[in-house]
């Protein structure tokens, strides 16, 4: 399940950086596979280390 949970966060992280994204961070956990929130939140953590808001900040605090 490791396996497949970090395919998903990787799916999701292209989607967050995607040009024009106007997807809301439940939209992306949908899309890449995860039944709930907390799932996707949980996971993304663990696989990144910070939760899908820093990330897309860190995303745009590089992309300046």
């Amino acid at each position: 399940s490791d396996y497949i949970n970090t395919y998903r966060i990787r799916y999701a992280q292209s989607l967050m950086s995607m040009p024009g994204n106007s997807f809301s961070l439940f939209e992306i956990a949908e899309r890449s596979g995860f039944t709930n929130e907390v799932s996707f939140y949980r996971n993304f953590k663990k696989i990144t280390g910070t939760t899908p808001s820093n990330w897309l900040k860190q995303q745009s605090a590089t992309k300046v």
